[in-house]
C-alpha cells in the first residue's frame, strides 16, 4: 500500500509541476509572440516519459494486465498468440516489438504513450489545463481505467482527440481517424454516427433538468428489470469485440450486479453532480469556447446511462467509455474555471473531492490481499515470480 500510495501521488505532483511549466511558459508566450507555443517541449517529453515508464514497468495494474502479458510472451516466444480476435493494428504493435525481442516493459510503456499523448495534444490550445491533467490522471479513476481494457482505452484517448473535427465539420480527418482506432478495438466503429449527431451545436442547459436526469437515471438502473437487456444484446458483443465478456457473461453479472454504494462510488457520483451544477459558471468563463458544449453535452450521455446501466454489468458499461472519458476532461475545465474566481470555497471543494478517489479506493482495499489485487500499483522488477 505504500508503494501505491507514493506512486500515485508522487506521479501525479510531477505531472502537475511539469504541465504547470508549460501553462507558464504558454502565458508568457501568448504576451510576447500572441501566439501559442509549440506543443513539444522538454516538460511535455518528460510527462510522456514518466507516464510510459508507470505503464511499461507496472505487474498486475488492470484486470487485463496479466492478459495482455501473456498474449505478449506467447508471441514473442512462439509467434503467435492463442487469441485470434485482436484487431489487425494491434496484433502489427505486438508483432513489431516481439520480432524486435523487446521485453514487455517497452510494449506497454509505447502503449502508455499513445494514450497520455492523444490526451495531452487534444488541448494543445488550452495548455491552462495541463497541471489539472496530470493531478487527474493519477488521482481519479483514469489512470487504472488506461491500465484495464488497453486496447479501448486508447481509442477512447484518441477519440477525444478526434472529437474536435466534428465540431469543425471535417468529415474526412474523423472518418479517417475513427478507422485508424478501429484497427486497435473494432468498437470504434460505435463512433462514426457520432459525427451526424453532435455535428450541430446543441447541449442541456437547465442544471435541475439535468440534476434530476441523472438521479432519476440511478433510482432506474438500480432496478432489476433491467436485466433482461442481457438476452436481447448478446449477439452484438462479438461484433463490437467484446467477445471476453459474452464468454463470461454468467461470471461478470455475479460479480457486478451489485454495485455498492460505497465511499469511493459516492464521491465519483457526487463529483459528477458538481460538474454538472457548475457547468454555467465553468460555461461564463470560456464565453467563446466552441468545444467546450460537446464536451459537456457528451460528459452529461456518458453520466446518464452509466448510472442506468451500470448494475447491468460492465458489458454494457464499456462501450459508454467512449462518453465517460469525458468526465475527466469536464473536470479539468471545472477546477480551472472555479479556481480563476475570486471565492475559493467552490474550488477547494470540488478539488477534494476530485483526488480523494486513489486514497479511499487503497484504505478500502487495505484488508484485500495485495498479491491478487489490481489496484495497488506493484513493479514487475520487484515481483518474486515474473514471466
Amino acid at each position: 500500500m505504500v508503494l501505491s500510495l507514493f506512486v500515485y501521488t508522487f506521479s501525479a505532483i510531477i505531472l502537475y509541476l511539469l504541465g504547470r511549466n508549460i501553462a507558464l511558459r504558454e502565458t508568457r508566450y501568448m504576451a510576447t509572440y500572441h501566439k501559442a507555443s509549440p506543443f513539444w517541449s522538454s516538460e511535455m517529453i518528460l510527462i510522456i516519459i514518466l507516464f510510459a515508464f508507470i505503464s511499461g514497468a507496472r505487474y498486475q495494474v488492470g484486470q487485463d494486465h496479466l492478459t495482455y502479458l501473456t498474449n505478449y510472451l506467447d508471441m514473442q516466444k512462439q509467434g503467435w498468440t492463442t487469441r485470434e480476435t485482436f484487431e489487425s493494428g494491434f496484433t502489427f504493435l505486438m508483432k513489431f516489438f516481439t520480432n524486435l525481442d523487446l521485453h514487455f516493459f517497452f510494449f506497454f510503456a509505447f502503449l502508455g504513450c499513445i494514450q497520455i499523448f492523444f490526451f495531452y495534444y487534444a488541448f494543445k490550445k488550452e495548455k491552462y489545463l495541463y497541471p489539472y491533467l496530470g493531478l487527474i490522471i493519477m488521482l481519479t479513476p483514469l489512470f487504472l481505467t488506461w491500465m484495464n481494457g488497453i486496447r479501448q482505452t486508447i481509442v477512447c484517448c484518441m477519440f477525444v482527440f478526434l472529437v474536435q473535427f466534428i465540431k469543425e465539420r471535417k468529415i474526412l480527418q474523423y472518418f479517417i481517424g475513427i478507422l485508424i482506432a478501429a484497427t486497435i478495438h473494432k468498437s470504434a466503429y460505435l463512433l462514426l454516427p457520432l459525427y451526424f449527431i453532435f455535428w450541430k451545436d446543441f447541449y442541456f442547459k437547465n442544471k435541475y433538468f439535468n440534476i434530476l436526469t441523472v438521479v432519476f437515471c440511478t433510482i432506474l438502473g438500480a432496478s432489476p428489470t433491467w436485466s433482461h437487456l442481457i438476452q436481447n444484446t448478446q449477439s452484438l458483443f462479438a461484433l463490437l469485440g467484446y467477445d471476453y465478456y459474452k464468454e463470461n457473461i454468467d461470471t461478470i453479472m455475479e460479480d457486478t450486479r451489485e454495485m455498492s454504494w460505497g465511499p469511493v462510488r459516492i464521491l465519483l457520483y457526487l463529483t459528477n453532480l458538481c460538474i454538472i451544477w457548475y457547468y454555467p459558471k465553468v460555461r461564463e468563463r470560456f464565453s467563446h469556447h466552441k468545444m467546450l458544449d460537446l464536451y459537456f453535452t457528451l460528459f452529461f450521455i456518458g453520466t446518464s446511462l452509466y448510472n442506468l446501466l451500470v448494475e447491468t454489468g460492465i458489458i454494457f458499461t464499456r462501450p459508454l467509455m467512449y462518453f465517460t472519458m469525458f468526465t475527466y476532461v469536464m473536470m479539468a475545465y471545472t477546477l480551472y474555471a472555479l479556481s480563476t474566481y475570486r471565492t475559493k470555497k467552490n474550488f477547494i471543494f470540488f478539488f477534494c473531492i476530485s483526488f480523494l478517489y486513489v486514497y479511499l479506493m487503497l484504505a478500502k482495499l487495505y484488508t484485500t490481499n495485495v498479491q491478487f489485487s489490481t489496484s495497488y500499483y506493484k513493479f514487475y522488477f520487484l515481483e518474486d515470480s515474473i514471466y
